[in-house]
């Protein structure tokens, strides 16, 4: 079976969700499968942070240019793994350059790690993942430029995918609420959980940086963007430092991520805080540094309105760090019993839980172990084998 694969997510800069999903997965996906013949495409070279150099892990891999199905491939994986670079100039190389390709192919399956489907498709099934429908559920979360490219796109996308994959039992309803489709159609893979490979940090060490030197903080992770309800996580600050104030001990809100889109009113919040001092953003950091700053976090706190899945709770779980969390969307499947559910929209209630788990230590204690356990029931290994069956099922 041939296996055609839009990669193309792992070139662009930064780090989101998405890329990392894909990135995992198809690390798995090579440990897992040696029948099939998967290709790997992309519009230029994977970014340094993504590259997938398995032909270091398995005896028998070489790099060379073999000739299949009539076509030369770049052979940089594995001996059933190739990766092709397609360059191309103008705008929208998945809907426009990609599907050149693909006729010329004609693979048995397409698998896109993104909620999209090419035009001018060739004869194929096609697995699709969608991640979320936060765009339908909270539009005024995003521009319209934005809104009105997802609505586009994962309409269609639903309605030509074979199958669709998602990462939560959540998801899936809201695929069948907002666009009618069939529940069999629907697959849901949970994602899985790994610590990523350890690279040299792009900025300076966290561990030399004098803002969390000898420092206790509340952590938040993930792109600075309204639905993430970091304004709500600000307040709940200011009233865990007003309310609960701990003898000796003064606390930081440490915000690690990227700028999403509609951040200004975020960042002019912590401004106009009176504790706009503790309050940190990092900007865009490497995975060694957000490592370290997960480990060094007091306590985890993911008050988001909505998530297709909500991988940042899983990582704090890894690291042996207590998490809060909201208690809607796909959340509460992924932190199940071992952290504390919120009410995102109630801040005095976020603020409670944190003064909770900072000052009992039984309780603290309690979360960091089911935490472990929890963390257990994720893995890429089995996100990758249930990915390979739904593609199985539908090639049959």
């Amino acid at each position: 079976m041939l296996i055609a694969i839009n990669a193309n997510e792992l070139c662009t800069p930064g780090v989101n969700g998405v890329k990392y999903y894909t990135y995992n997965l198809l690390k798995a996906l090579i440990d897992l499968d040696s029948k099939n013949k998967f290709v790997l495409y992309s519009k230029s070279k994977f970014q340094e942070e993504f590259r997938l150099e398995i032909s270091k892990k398995r005896p028998g891999s070489f790099s060379q240019n073999i000739d299949f199905r009539g076509k030369k491939f770049e052979k940089e994986l594995d001996k059933n793994f190739f990766h092709k670079v397609i360059k191309w100039r103008l705008p929208f190389w998945t809907y426009t350059r990609f599907p050149l390709e693909l006729r010329r192919i004609k693979p048995d399956v397409l698998f896109m790690p993104i909620q999209a489907v090419p035009f001018f498709l060739p004869r194929c099934r096609a697995v699709v993942v969608v991640h979320d429908l936060a765009f339908l559920k909270f539009p005024d979360d995003f521009t319209f430029k934005d809104r009105l490219k997802l609505s586009f796109h994962t309409r269609r996308a639903v309605k030509c995918a074979t199958r669709i994959i998602v990462p939560s039992e959540a998801t899936k309803k809201d695929i069948i609420k907002y666009y009618g489709v069939e529940p069999r159609k629907i697959r849901v893979i949970y994602h899985g959980q790994s610590k990523a490979k350890s690279q040299k940090p792009k900025v300076k060490s966290i561990s030399q940086n004098s803002k969390f030197k000898n420092t206790k903080y509340i952590l938040f992770v993930g792109a600075i963007q309204p639905r993430k309800n970091i304004q709500g996580l600000i307040k709940a600050f200011e009233i865990f430092n007003t309310k609960y104030k701990i003898l000796n001990t003064k606390y930081k809100l440490v915000i690690a991520g990227p700028k999403g889109w509609l951040y200004k009113d975020i960042f002019e919040k912590a401004r106009k805080s009176k504790y706009a001092k503790d309050i940190i953003f990092t900007g865009q950091i490497s995975r060694e540094e957000l490592s370290e700053i997960y480990r060094n976090a007091e306590v985890f706190v993911l008050p988001s309105f909505y998530e297709g899945f909500g991988l940042t709770i899983l990582e704090a779980m890894a690291e042996g760090i207590p998490v809060i969390a909201s208690n809607v969307s796909s959340i509460p499947e992924v932190v199940g019993d071992a952290g504390v559910l919120v009410n995102p929209y109630k801040v005095d209630e976020i603020a409670e839980a944190i003064y909770k788990i900072i000052t009992d230590n039984d309780l603290r204690n309690k979360l960091i172990q089911k935490g472990f356990k929890q963390v257990q029931k994720f893995s890429w290994e089995k996100c990758g084998k249930e990915t390979i069956e739904v593609i199985s099922e539908i090639a049959e």
